[in-house]
């Protein structure tokens, strides 16, 4: 519930445990959804004057909506990456399992 608090103001030590576990591939995936997210806010012209409070702002950006949809769609893309990140280490720890037990 506090990441979830501290995630809708943008502060991002929330994220400091799970990048933690896996820092040198969690925070490239996370810096390819913020990316995401600044370009398609970029892209559309979507001017945000104060430079952080997360969705405490909300009513100082140009473009609200399509804010919030930029910033869900940088989140959506970042979900993907490291849920087929971990899909994938899964598989290959159940590979090695398996391998193991045929031996």
């Amino acid at each position: 519930m506090v990441n979830y608090i501290l995630g809708c103001t943008h502060i991002t030590e929330g994220a400091i445990p799970f990048a933690a576990k896996d820092p040198l591939r969690v925070i490239p995936m996370m810096m390819i959804a913020s990316s995401i997210s600044a370009v398609l806010s970029y892209s559309l012209q979507i001017q945000v004057p104060a430079p952080h409070g997360g969705f405490l702002i909300l009513p100082l950006v140009s473009k609200p909506l399509m804010w919030v949809l930029c910033i869900l769609a940088g989140s959506a893309c970042g979900a993907v990456m490291l849920g087929c990140w971990r899909l994938w280490q899964k598989r290959i720890q159940e590979a090695a399992t398996l391998a193991g037990a045929i031996k």
